[in-house]
């Protein structure tokens, strides 16, 4: 039994002598490194946590830390094994497991032994079996991945009671081990991913947001939160790390040749970082849209009795918020939920593939009743998805999106990009390329691009196709004649399916990665993130030029010139024959993340001059 004080830094007033807990020995230094490595520090004596409290509030041991999952809510648990889940706690931090882990797996713990009880005879938590537990897991509605970590959940704390306390409990924690292990394999045959926005939807989000960002007559909440979206939307920045933006984040870079200033985020985040470990600092390059919504909502939270607060997302008074800052997360979820409520109600009420319904509550005028909706809205996580998504499929390489989204695993590059290299996927993508060519008759850009379209919709008008509804028959049809392909230039229309590229496999490799495959096409609508790689290429120029190496700059200058010319150009050519048969403010509303392209055109074409001649 550990007899120290030590801990009376962190919890205060710990019954060691009550409890017959051996997880704990006697090694305290060892402990309190654990406790220092999981809490960033100490806080001042009133702020500290007491054991006999039912709430364990470990935000005041943090920096800049509003998030729930940093609240552990203990008072939901019958008193029968409260005291058992506080143990745990401390065990787990002495572990050196994070805050937000101990907290979901005491959150889970209680849901599932309440569940029990309440659909049981047991009165006690002691008399819960073996079976009742997965009896309870099983009968639910949810996904493996979900399976798994609630018989996660169980056999952990199960096996921190049985081995640290003398009781006889009728679980057998091996049979949950087992579980667990059982789901974690299905899951990982399943697709949990998070799943992407529509992109009809994505655009109506996008305009929406920019409307009311815009208008001085909507409340001062919405528009904050209107910024946020259109943040989100552009950087795919994580909930806590969205709400931690602050007012001096947002820099300016001149590039000197074409006279052109672009901008970037800069921001902090703790995940995947841990207490005492650096900070994870990122640098994101931010669009004209991005930028936009940045100085808007700056000059809009002017009118905010918190403008003094350094977070750039303030909000007025709520009777229902503590009003800390940042926000808390709880609070900008809610905000975000009113967003869709109050601006895109009937959007709310569509199906839309992969949005699941939340449940809203709304209050009337005089706050005294109450309805409960059901809102189709995408998670702010689906943002990042959208975003990674949206850049691979325009060509940026899967190691520049794991640094602009801050992501150090190939297991979460996967997560979010999700590659299409299953036939389900790959079927999905070639049809919506076919409703592009042929439905919307867009030229794919690159060697042969005019005769593809050509002789695809001369293909689909011989055979009295809807291309709309028989994208899939017409591949079906064509077969081997066409095969398509994506990869991270754009996509590849090759001629078999046999045989996936007449290059051998290594120049295969080099010409995919540099894009420079005759093979492989793009269109005109990648254009922005055209534009955003054609900045990088000068910045990667200009800074070897300023370190005084002449030789790489040279190198730089020739990938530029040559990257103008067999993507920048024709994308540019393209974009002004469609946007010439359109007014360009219903241009603008239909593809909102390129309106700065569409204002802007004649400058970037300026600027794509200045460097044709350097």
């Amino acid at each position: 039994m550990l007899n120290t004080t030590f801990t009376e830094n962190y919890i205060l007033g710990i019954p060691w002598n009550d409890n017959p807990v051996f997880a704990f020995g006697d090694a305290a230094e060892n402990y309190r490194k654990a406790f220092e490595n999981v809490l960033e520090y100490v806080p001042q004596t009133d702020n500290k946590i007491r054991f006999a409290d039912d709430v364990w509030d470990f935000r005041p041991y943090f920096e800049n830390i509003n998030s729930s999952s940093y609240k552990i809510l203990f008072e939901r648990a019958d008193p029968d094994y409260r005291n058992y889940l506080k143990f745990f706690v401390i065990y787990a931090i002495s572990n050196k497991s994070k805050i937000s882990t101990a907290d979901r797996r005491v959150d889970d713990f209680i849901s599932l032994i309440q569940s029990i009880k309440s659909t049981t005879n047991h009165s006690s938590f002691g008399l819960i079996t073996t079976e009742d537990i997965i009896n309870d897991i099983e009968d639910r509605d949810i996904t493996n991945s979900r399976y798994h970590s609630l018989f996660a959940c169980a056999h952990i704390i199960y096996s921190f009671i049985l081995k640290n306390y003398k009781l006889d409990l009728p679980v057998d924690i091996e049979t949950l081990k087992d579980k667990a292990a059982h789901y974690k394999k299905k899951s990982k045959v399943e697709d949990d991913k998070t799943p992407n926005i529509p992109e009809e939807y994505y655009t109506r989000i996008v305009n929406k947001a920019i409307d009311v960002l815009n208008d001085p007559e909507q409340p001062l909440n919405s528009r904050m939160t209107a910024g946020m979206i259109l943040i989100a939307s552009q950087t795919g920045l994580r909930r806590q790390d969205l709400a931690g933006i602050k007012v001096d984040n947002l820099f300016e870079k001149h590039l000197p040749v074409s006279g052109v200033t672009c901008h970037y985020l800069h921001y902090e985040t703790r995940k995947p970082s841990k207490a005492h470990s650096d900070m994870l600092e990122f640098d994101i390059y931010a669009s004209e849209l991005c930028t936009e919504a940045f100085k808007k909502m700056y000059e809009v939270r002017q009118n905010c009795e918190f403008s003094d607060q350094p977070y750039l997302y303030v909000l007025p008074k709520s009777r229902q918020s503590a009003d800390t800052y940042p926000i808390a997360e709880s609070r900008l979820n809610l905000e975000y939920l009113k967003f869709y409520y109050s601006y895109l109600y009937e959007e709310t009420q569509k199906e839309w593939e992969g949005i699941t319904g939340t449940v809203f509550t709304v209050g009337n005028q005089n706050g005294r009743k109450f309805k409960r909706e059901i809102l189709n809205i995408p998670k702010i996580s689906q943002f990042r998805v959208h975003l990674a998504t949206a850049l691979y499929n325009n060509g940026v390489s899967l190691v520049y999106i794991q640094r602009y989204l801050g992501h150090l695993s190939e297991y979460m590059l996967g997560y979010y990009v999700r590659p299409k290299d299953d036939a389900r996927e790959n079927a999905a993508y070639a049809e919506r390329i076919v409703k592009k060519i042929a439905g919307d008759h867009n030229t794919p850009l690159g060697n042969m691009g005019e005769e593809l379209r050509a002789n695809l919709e001369k293909y689909v008008e011989s055979g009295h196709y809807n291309v709309q509804t028989d994208a899939g028959k017409i591949l079906d049809d064509l077969g081997e004649k066409l095969v398509i392909r994506e990869k991270g230039p754009g996509l590849c229309c090759i001629k078999t399916s046999i045989i996936p590229c007449k290059n051998d496999a290594r120049t295969n490799e080099i010409l995919c990665a540099y894009g420079m495959c005759p093979n492989i096409f793009h269109f005109y609508d990648m254009i922005d993130v055209t534009y955003m790689q054609f900045h990088a290429l000068q910045d990667s120029y200009q800074e070897n030029l300023n370190n005084g190496f002449d030789r790489a700059a040279q190198k730089e200058l020739n990938k530029l010139k040559d990257f103008i010319r067999r993507r920048l150009n024709p994308e540019v050519k393209e974009f002004e024959k469609v946007l010439s048969k359109t007014n360009i403010e219903d241009f603008c509303a239909e593809h909102p993340d390129l309106a700065y392209i569409a204002r802007n055109i004649d400058q970037i074409k300026e600027e794509i001059a200045i460097w044709e001649k350097h």
